[in-house]
Parts: C-alpha cells; structure tokens; sequence
C-alpha cells in the first residue's frame, strides 16, 4: 500500500502557487501510485475562508486533482477512537474502523446522507451558507472556548482536577449509548471504563488535548487562523508523512508525538517531502 501522505493547507497552497513544473511532479506522485495524498474537511473550511473566490476554487480542483483519501471529521474520529476503546474494554471484538476514506464516506458521516460532492461544490456550498455552517460555527465556538480556558488556565482558575473532571466528561459524551448489536450499555459499566482508561487510548483526543495545554502553558497567542491550522493534528496517528512549512506548527506536532506511546506520522518540510519522494 503506498505510504499516506498528509498535506497541511500551507503545502496545498504553495504547490498550488508555484511553478507548473512542480504542480505536475506532485500530481504525478499520485497518479503513479508512489503515495497517496491525505486532506480533511477542515481544508474545505481553510479554503472557504479565502476572500477571493476565484483562487479558491483554483485550489480545490488542485486539491481533486492529486485524487485524495480523505480524513474524517474530528468528531467522527473521536467517537471511533473511544468506541473501539471501550468495545475491547468489554471484551466484544469489533473489526477496526476506518479514520480515513473516499469524499463520500467523509460526507455521509458529517452529513447522515449519501451523495457526492467534489471539492470545489463543497467549498462553495460552505461559503453560500455563511458563518453559520457548522464547521465554521464548531470552529469559532471551539476557539472562544479555549481562549477563555487558556485565561483560567494562566490564573490557576483551571485546576489539575477541573481539567481531569472536563476531560472525563467529554469522553463520556463520546461513550456509545448500546453495542453494535443493539445491547444498551448501563451507567455502570460506562463508570467502570471511564474510571479506567488513558488518554493515550484515544489519539486524536490525546495530541488535541496536548496541543491545548502547550499553548496555555506557554502564553501562545492563537489568531482563529493558527487555531485552524491546527485540527490538522489529528492526521497524525493515521498517516504515514505529515508535511507543513509552518515551522511552529511542525515543532509543536513533534512535541505531541515525543508525548505518547502509540505510533505518529514522521513530519516532513516541503524540502524533506522532495528528498523522500524525489
């Protein structure tokens, strides 16, 4: 299987700028079946953010160009992740579920409907519905949110066991409500495996988690850009390359990864990615 290649949207938009030459090189890494290039939805939101129209688009056809798998939502990952957690922590063997996918599958998660769209509707579509999509909604609410928190966190409002108790929460609301054969699953024994569990067992949850902290521990100022830049961190345990030229962004990614037991992409610069795929 050719190596998952994950493209932060700096990559997407410095390829898609640059020469021609280079444009067709990348193309062809993929069409060849050298590698397999990686994008998510919160690309689509990244380019629906571009006041001109006309470059937007430009991009997402790139983008359908290199024919990309596709990341799943952060939700969607996340509820995988404490799923199959918590499935073999009652002991049922499920088969693996799949973090990434066609545009389709992607789609049909976000959406509960099945169709196609490429990239370039989908971008449209988000920028026809305004601020009040919900991937553009999520995303503010999600920042004011951890705005406010890094404030409390730098107060000491945020205590240690605040921050224990909120993580225990939300992976709570992640828990599913029965078995895939329709068994329920009581309070107890959802008890029992939130009483139990590491925050290692769910990756994305872990790197997004610590990717927080890093910023409020450090006093690190994030415009909505940067903090957007960053969903892009949940590809990490899922690909094999993650390539960006925000060198912030890639030392705070082998931090994350320094941080926890289970297996990360290998981040590369542009200048590494043409060294490895030549």
């Amino acid at each position: 299987m050719p190596p998952l290649v994950y493209c932060d949207q700096n990559f997407v938009a410095i390829t898609h700028d640059g020469p021609e030459a280079y444009r067709t090189r990348v193309q062809e890494l993929a069409s060849a079946g050298t590698l397999t290039y990686v994008l998510s939805p919160w690309h689509w939101v990244d380019m629906a953010e571009d006041a001109d129209v006309v470059r937007s688009a430009s991009v997402a056809d790139f983008i359908d160009s290199l024919g990309p798998a596709w990341l799943y939502e952060r939700r969607n990952i996340q509820e995988k992740e404490v799923s199959r957690a918590f499935y073999g922590f009652i002991g049922l063997q499920i088969p693996p579920q799949p973090m990434i996918g066609n545009i389709n599958n992607v789609l049909y998660e976000l959406t509960g409907t099945a169709a196609y769209r490429d990239t370039r509707a989908f971008v449209a579509h988000i920028g026809t519905v305004g601020p009040d999509h919900p991937l553009r909604s999520n995303l503010r609410k999600a920042y004011a949110t951890n705005q406010k928190n890094g404030v409390d966190f730098r107060s000491g409002k945020l205590t240690a066991q605040i921050q224990q108790d909120t993580e225990r929460l939300y992976i709570q609301g992640l828990l599913p409500a029965a078995t895939p054969s329709g068994v329920v699953i009581d309070a107890g024994t959802k008890n029992a495996f939130l009483n139990s569990y590491a925050v290692s067992d769910f990756p994305s949850i872990a790197l997004e988690h610590f990717v927080t902290r890093d910023n409020w521990a450090t006093g690190r100022q994030l415009g909505q850009n940067n903090f957007l830049d960053q969903q892009h961190i949940m590809a990490l345990p899922y690909v094999d390359f993650f390539v960006t030229n925000d060198k912030g962004f890639k030392g705070l990614m082998r931090r994350a990864a320094r941080s926890f037991p289970f297996r990360a992409a290998e981040v590369l610069t542009r200048d590494d990615f043409d060294a490895r795929f030549p």
